[in-house]
Protein backbone atom coordinates (compact mmCIF):
# COMPACT_ATOMS: atom_id res chain seq x y z
CA UNK A 1 0.00 0.00 0.00
CA UNK A 2 1.80 3.29 -1.02
CA UNK A 3 0.82 6.57 0.91
CA UNK A 4 1.91 10.00 -0.35
CA UNK A 5 4.77 9.64 1.85
CA UNK A 6 6.23 6.72 0.60
CA UNK A 7 6.25 8.64 -3.28
CA UNK A 8 9.18 11.00 -1.87
CA UNK A 9 11.15 7.71 -1.64
CA UNK A 10 11.01 6.72 -5.43
CA UNK A 11 14.11 7.62 -7.38
CA UNK A 12 14.88 11.01 -8.62
CA UNK A 13 14.28 10.05 -12.15
CA UNK A 14 10.34 10.32 -10.84
CA UNK A 15 10.87 13.56 -8.88
CA UNK A 16 8.52 16.11 -10.37
CA UNK A 17 9.51 19.45 -10.25
CA UNK A 18 7.54 21.88 -8.29
CA UNK A 19 4.81 23.36 -10.62
CA UNK A 20 2.09 25.79 -10.20
CA UNK A 21 -1.65 24.75 -9.01
CA UNK A 22 -4.37 24.03 -11.19
CA UNK A 23 -7.47 26.06 -11.05
CA UNK A 24 -8.94 24.03 -8.24
CA UNK A 25 -5.43 25.07 -6.38
CA UNK A 26 -3.56 21.42 -6.46
CA UNK A 27 -0.21 21.11 -8.22
CA UNK A 28 0.86 18.25 -10.40
CA UNK A 29 3.44 16.54 -7.91
CA UNK A 30 0.59 16.94 -5.32
CA UNK A 31 -1.72 15.00 -7.96
CA UNK A 32 0.29 12.13 -8.39
CA UNK A 33 0.75 11.76 -4.50
CA UNK A 34 -3.03 12.31 -4.24
CA UNK A 35 -3.65 9.61 -6.69
CA UNK A 36 -0.83 7.04 -5.21
CA UNK A 37 -2.10 7.86 -1.70
CA UNK A 38 -5.40 6.35 -2.32
CA UNK A 39 -6.06 2.76 -0.19
CA UNK A 40 -6.88 -0.14 -2.49
CA UNK A 41 -6.22 -3.76 -1.76
CA UNK A 42 -2.96 -3.82 -3.64
CA UNK A 43 -4.25 -7.08 -5.02
CA UNK A 44 -2.42 -6.72 -8.28
CA UNK A 45 0.89 -5.32 -6.86
CA UNK A 46 1.04 -8.65 -4.10
CA UNK A 47 -0.12 -11.03 -7.48
CA UNK A 48 2.85 -9.37 -9.43
CA UNK A 49 6.00 -9.37 -6.37
CA UNK A 50 4.55 -13.27 -6.12
CA UNK A 51 4.68 -14.11 -9.91
CA UNK A 52 8.11 -12.56 -10.08
CA UNK A 53 9.34 -14.84 -7.27
CA UNK A 54 7.50 -18.37 -8.81
CA UNK A 55 9.39 -16.69 -12.24
CA UNK A 56 12.98 -16.76 -10.53
CA UNK A 57 13.19 -12.73 -10.80
CA UNK A 58 14.97 -10.88 -7.62
CA UNK A 59 13.43 -9.26 -5.12
CA UNK A 60 14.28 -5.92 -6.62
CA UNK A 61 13.09 -6.93 -9.75
CA UNK A 62 9.94 -8.08 -9.18
CA UNK A 63 9.18 -5.09 -7.09
CA UNK A 64 10.09 -2.87 -9.73
CA UNK A 65 7.44 -4.98 -11.98
CA UNK A 66 4.83 -4.75 -9.42
CA UNK A 67 5.05 -1.03 -8.77
CA UNK A 68 5.12 -0.41 -12.34
CA UNK A 69 1.79 -2.36 -12.80
CA UNK A 70 0.32 -1.13 -9.98
CA UNK A 71 1.42 2.63 -11.97
CA UNK A 72 -0.81 1.54 -15.11
CA UNK A 73 -4.11 0.75 -12.81
CA UNK A 74 -3.87 3.78 -10.80
CA UNK A 75 -3.37 5.80 -14.29
CA UNK A 76 -6.55 3.62 -15.46
CA UNK A 77 -8.75 4.64 -12.75
CA UNK A 78 -7.88 7.78 -13.20
CA UNK A 79 -9.16 8.01 -16.93
CA UNK A 80 -12.35 6.47 -15.61
CA UNK A 81 -13.45 8.23 -13.48
CA UNK A 82 -13.45 11.75 -15.53
CA UNK A 83 -16.68 13.42 -16.65
CA UNK A 84 -16.14 11.66 -19.93
CA UNK A 85 -15.73 8.61 -18.73
CA UNK A 86 -17.89 7.66 -16.11
CA UNK A 87 -18.18 11.29 -14.06
CA UNK A 88 -17.50 9.42 -11.00
CA UNK A 89 -17.31 11.34 -7.45
CA UNK A 90 -15.33 9.09 -5.14
CA UNK A 91 -13.30 5.91 -5.46
CA UNK A 92 -11.49 4.17 -2.59
CA UNK A 93 -13.78 6.04 -0.28
CA UNK A 94 -12.69 9.30 -1.27
CA UNK A 95 -13.28 12.18 -4.04
CA UNK A 96 -11.85 11.33 -7.36
CA UNK A 97 -8.68 12.63 -8.71
CA UNK A 98 -10.78 15.21 -10.79
CA UNK A 99 -13.20 16.44 -8.01
CA UNK A 100 -10.28 17.67 -6.05
CA UNK A 101 -7.29 18.73 -8.85
CA UNK A 102 -9.29 19.44 -11.73
CA UNK A 103 -9.41 17.42 -15.36
CA UNK A 104 -6.70 19.17 -16.60
CA UNK A 105 -4.01 18.08 -13.93
CA UNK A 106 -6.04 15.09 -13.30
CA UNK A 107 -5.26 13.90 -17.17
CA UNK A 108 -1.36 15.05 -16.29
CA UNK A 109 -1.21 13.01 -13.24
CA UNK A 110 -1.98 9.85 -15.13
CA UNK A 111 0.15 10.40 -17.70
CA UNK A 112 2.80 10.66 -15.96
CA UNK A 113 1.69 7.32 -13.53
CA UNK A 114 1.63 5.84 -17.26
CA UNK A 115 5.46 7.09 -18.19
CA UNK A 116 6.82 6.16 -14.95
CA UNK A 117 5.38 2.31 -15.29
CA UNK A 118 6.57 1.98 -18.50
CA UNK A 119 10.20 3.22 -17.34
CA UNK A 120 9.37 0.43 -14.44
CA UNK A 121 8.97 -2.08 -16.66
CA UNK A 122 11.62 -1.55 -19.12
CA UNK A 123 14.14 -1.35 -16.60
CA UNK A 124 13.59 -4.99 -15.38
CA UNK A 125 13.69 -5.86 -18.90
CA UNK A 126 16.83 -4.63 -19.46
CA UNK A 127 18.02 -7.11 -17.34
CA UNK A 128 16.49 -9.74 -19.70
CA UNK A 129 17.81 -8.75 -23.07
CA UNK A 130 16.81 -12.44 -24.74
CA UNK A 131 12.86 -11.72 -23.41
CA UNK A 132 12.67 -8.26 -23.72
CA UNK A 133 11.31 -7.77 -27.27
CA UNK A 134 8.44 -10.60 -26.04
CA UNK A 135 7.66 -8.43 -23.01
CA UNK A 136 7.40 -5.66 -24.84
CA UNK A 137 4.45 -6.84 -27.21
CA UNK A 138 2.78 -8.60 -23.94
CA UNK A 139 2.73 -4.61 -22.61
CA UNK A 140 1.27 -3.13 -25.82
CA UNK A 141 -1.21 -6.09 -26.05
CA UNK A 142 -2.69 -5.96 -23.16
CA UNK A 143 -2.43 -1.74 -22.71
CA UNK A 144 -2.58 -1.06 -25.90
CA UNK A 145 -4.98 -0.21 -29.00
CA UNK A 146 -5.55 -4.04 -28.58
CA UNK A 147 -6.18 -4.48 -25.05
CA UNK A 148 -7.21 -1.54 -22.30
CA UNK A 149 -7.73 0.95 -24.54
CA UNK A 150 -9.91 -1.05 -27.04
CA UNK A 151 -11.86 -2.30 -24.12
CA UNK A 152 -12.20 1.43 -22.79
CA UNK A 153 -13.54 2.65 -25.97
CA UNK A 154 -16.01 -0.21 -26.49
CA UNK A 155 -16.96 0.45 -22.87
CA UNK A 156 -17.99 3.97 -23.89
CA UNK A 157 -19.66 3.03 -27.14
CA UNK A 158 -21.24 0.28 -25.32
CA UNK A 159 -25.33 -0.05 -25.29
CA UNK A 160 -27.59 -3.06 -23.73
CA UNK A 161 -28.57 -4.69 -27.29
CA UNK A 162 -24.91 -5.86 -27.72
CA UNK A 163 -25.86 -8.37 -24.96
CA UNK A 164 -23.61 -10.45 -22.77
CA UNK A 165 -20.74 -11.29 -25.50
CA UNK A 166 -19.84 -7.89 -25.55
CA UNK A 167 -19.83 -7.47 -21.65
CA UNK A 168 -17.23 -10.48 -21.52
CA UNK A 169 -15.32 -9.48 -24.09
CA UNK A 170 -15.07 -5.85 -22.87
CA UNK A 171 -13.96 -7.38 -19.25
CA UNK A 172 -11.32 -9.56 -21.00
CA UNK A 173 -10.08 -6.53 -22.96
CA UNK A 174 -9.83 -4.13 -19.27
CA UNK A 175 -9.76 -6.04 -16.11
CA UNK A 176 -8.60 -9.09 -17.69
CA UNK A 177 -5.68 -7.37 -19.64
CA UNK A 178 -4.29 -6.38 -16.25
CA UNK A 179 -4.20 -9.43 -14.47
CA UNK A 180 -2.80 -11.36 -17.63
CA UNK A 181 -0.30 -8.47 -17.62
CA UNK A 182 0.42 -8.81 -13.93
CA UNK A 183 0.96 -12.44 -14.07
CA UNK A 184 2.53 -13.14 -17.52
CA UNK A 185 4.93 -10.06 -17.38
CA UNK A 186 7.23 -11.76 -14.90
CA UNK A 187 6.54 -14.95 -16.35
CA UNK A 188 8.00 -14.12 -19.49
CA UNK A 189 10.83 -12.05 -18.52
CA UNK A 190 11.58 -15.46 -16.41
CA UNK A 191 11.89 -17.76 -19.34
CA UNK A 192 8.69 -19.30 -18.24
CA UNK A 193 7.62 -22.67 -20.40
CA UNK A 194 4.99 -21.63 -22.85
CA UNK A 195 2.78 -24.66 -21.29
CA UNK A 196 2.77 -22.77 -17.85
CA UNK A 197 2.47 -19.27 -19.55
CA UNK A 198 -0.91 -20.61 -21.53
CA UNK A 199 -1.97 -22.22 -17.95
CA UNK A 200 -1.04 -18.63 -16.72
CA UNK A 201 -3.09 -16.71 -19.03
CA UNK A 202 -6.10 -18.85 -18.70
CA UNK A 203 -6.02 -18.26 -14.79
CA UNK A 204 -5.84 -14.54 -15.37
CA UNK A 205 -8.44 -14.65 -18.55
CA UNK A 206 -11.24 -16.23 -15.49
CA UNK A 207 -9.76 -14.11 -12.90
CA UNK A 208 -10.57 -11.21 -14.82
CA UNK A 209 -14.54 -11.92 -15.74
CA UNK A 210 -15.05 -12.71 -11.76
CA UNK A 211 -13.25 -10.18 -10.85
CA UNK A 212 -15.36 -7.92 -12.93
CA UNK A 213 -18.42 -9.59 -12.36
CA UNK A 214 -17.95 -8.97 -8.94
CA UNK A 215 -17.60 -5.24 -9.25
CA UNK A 216 -20.62 -5.54 -11.33
CA UNK A 217 -22.74 -6.82 -8.52
CA UNK A 218 -21.13 -4.44 -6.06
CA UNK A 219 -22.02 -1.79 -8.69
CA UNK A 220 -25.73 -2.82 -8.38
CA UNK A 221 -26.11 -3.18 -4.89
CA UNK A 222 -25.19 0.43 -3.85
CA UNK A 223 -25.03 0.55 -0.14
CA UNK A 224 -25.85 -3.03 0.35
CA UNK A 225 -22.07 -3.64 -0.55
CA UNK A 226 -20.24 -0.30 -0.18
CA UNK A 227 -16.97 -0.53 -2.22
CA UNK A 228 -16.03 3.40 -1.50
CA UNK A 229 -16.52 4.26 -5.02
CA UNK A 230 -19.61 5.84 -6.66
CA UNK A 231 -22.13 2.87 -7.08
CA UNK A 232 -25.10 2.46 -9.68
CA UNK A 233 -23.32 4.03 -12.59
CA UNK A 234 -23.83 1.10 -14.92
CA UNK A 235 -27.51 1.35 -15.23
CA UNK A 236 -27.49 5.08 -15.64
CA UNK A 237 -24.82 5.27 -17.71
CA UNK A 238 -25.61 2.23 -19.94
CA UNK A 239 -22.12 0.75 -19.47
CA UNK A 240 -21.89 -2.72 -19.79
CA UNK A 241 -22.53 -4.82 -16.70
CA UNK A 242 -22.66 -8.78 -16.38
CA UNK A 243 -25.96 -8.84 -14.06
CA UNK A 244 -27.90 -6.16 -16.16
CA UNK A 245 -26.96 -7.97 -19.09
CA UNK A 246 -27.70 -11.70 -18.11
CA UNK A 247 -29.33 -11.27 -14.31
CA UNK A 248 -28.35 -12.18 -11.14
CA UNK A 249 -28.55 -15.58 -11.02
CA UNK A 250 -26.90 -16.22 -14.53
CA UNK A 251 -24.44 -13.87 -13.46
CA UNK A 252 -23.43 -15.23 -10.22
CA UNK A 253 -23.03 -18.51 -12.46
CA UNK A 254 -21.10 -17.32 -14.66
CA UNK A 255 -18.69 -15.71 -12.18
CA UNK A 256 -18.62 -19.22 -9.93
CA UNK A 257 -17.77 -21.00 -13.19
CA UNK A 258 -15.06 -18.35 -14.06
CA UNK A 259 -13.58 -19.14 -10.53
CA UNK A 260 -13.69 -22.83 -11.43
CA UNK A 261 -11.82 -22.59 -13.67
CA UNK A 262 -9.17 -20.56 -12.70
CA UNK A 263 -8.34 -23.72 -10.08
CA UNK A 264 -8.42 -26.23 -12.57
CA UNK A 265 -5.69 -24.43 -14.40
CA UNK A 266 -4.08 -23.85 -10.96
CA UNK A 267 -4.22 -27.14 -10.25
CA UNK A 268 -2.44 -28.28 -13.48
CA UNK A 269 0.15 -25.39 -12.89
CA UNK A 270 1.35 -27.46 -9.68
CA UNK A 271 3.72 -26.55 -6.66
CA UNK A 272 5.74 -23.86 -8.47
CA UNK A 273 2.84 -21.74 -8.97
CA UNK A 274 1.03 -22.50 -5.41
CA UNK A 275 1.02 -18.98 -3.81
CA UNK A 276 -1.43 -18.22 -6.55
CA UNK A 277 -3.46 -20.15 -4.57
CA UNK A 278 -3.56 -17.23 -1.94
CA UNK A 279 -4.98 -14.76 -4.70
CA UNK A 280 -7.90 -17.36 -5.87
CA UNK A 281 -8.81 -17.70 -2.16
CA UNK A 282 -9.25 -13.87 -1.71
CA UNK A 283 -11.74 -13.86 -5.03
CA UNK A 284 -13.58 -16.78 -3.43
CA UNK A 285 -14.26 -14.87 -0.50
CA UNK A 286 -15.07 -11.58 -2.24
CA UNK A 287 -17.55 -14.50 -4.10
CA UNK A 288 -18.93 -15.25 -0.83
CA UNK A 289 -19.31 -11.59 0.38
CA UNK A 290 -20.93 -10.95 -2.70
CA UNK A 291 -23.39 -13.78 -2.00
CA UNK A 292 -24.55 -12.54 1.31
CA UNK A 293 -25.12 -9.27 0.30
CA UNK A 294 -27.53 -10.68 -2.21
CA UNK A 295 -29.31 -12.52 0.07
CA UNK A 296 -29.56 -9.91 2.68
CA UNK A 297 -30.70 -7.83 0.21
Amino acid sequence: MKTARQTRTLPPIFKIPSSPPSEKGMSLEEAVDYALSAEGSGFRKRLAMEAGRASGLSLAQAGDLAEGIEMFHHASLIFDDLPAMDDASERRGRACLHRVAGEGVSILAALALVNRAYTLCWKVAADFPAHSHAASRLVDLCIGELGLLTGQARDLSYSREKGPDEVRAIAGLKTGALLRLTILLPAILGGVSSHDRLLLFRVADAWGLAYQGMDDFSDMMGEAFPTGKTGNRDEKLDRPNLVLALGADQAAAAVSAALREAEENLETLGLRWGGLAEFHALLCQKEAEVCRALDAA
